[in-house]
């Protein structure tokens, strides 16, 4: 609601999701269909949360590879799985395009996830392990904004 309010219906050709009712296949086949019609194919604006494991986007820990391989491929879009949740397989942009984004928001929200921002900071992980810091990793020749944003 909050990104959807009071945006009027021509609008909404702009946000962009998956279709989860699909088979996986073509979810990710609809929604690189529907990308290719991105103007400049670029996201404006990417919120993202960070999980305890440094997860972002259900690039969990382990699946950056995968992620790298398949943009390579020219994908945009993979699937990936977790045990860690209640929703085991997941569809999710790759890495690489949402690196790509002209702004990124991450929010990190509770005192359980101070760990989180620490790692972030001051921490040693790399990214194949703590995968937020994959999108942390960047060049500065690339004009992308990062912001991160801690709430109790």
């Amino acid at each position: 609601e909050s990104l959807y309010g009071n945006i009027n219906s021509s609008n909404l050709a702009y946000f962009h999701d998956f279709i989860t009712e699909l088979e996986e296949k073509e979810a990710i086949e609809q929604y690189e269909e529907e990308w290719a019609m991105v103007p400049e194919e670029q996201l404006d604006i990417v919120v993202l949360g960070v999980g305890a494991d440094g997860h972002f986007a259900s690039i969990f820990p382990g699946y950056l590879e995968q992620s790298q391989k398949q943009y390579d491929e020219g994908k945009i879009a993979i699937s990936t799985r977790t045990e860690e949740f209640e929703i085991k397989e997941r569809l999710t942009l790759t890495a690489e395009l949402i690196k790509k984004a002209k702004n990124i928001l991450i929010v990190i929200k509770g005192k359980e996830k101070l760990n989180v921002l620490e790692e972030i900071i001051n921490g040693e992980k790399n990214a194949e392990e703590f995968p937020i810091k994959f999108l942390l990793n960047k060049n500065l020749s690339e004009i992308q904004t990062i912001r991160i944003f801690y709430c109790d």
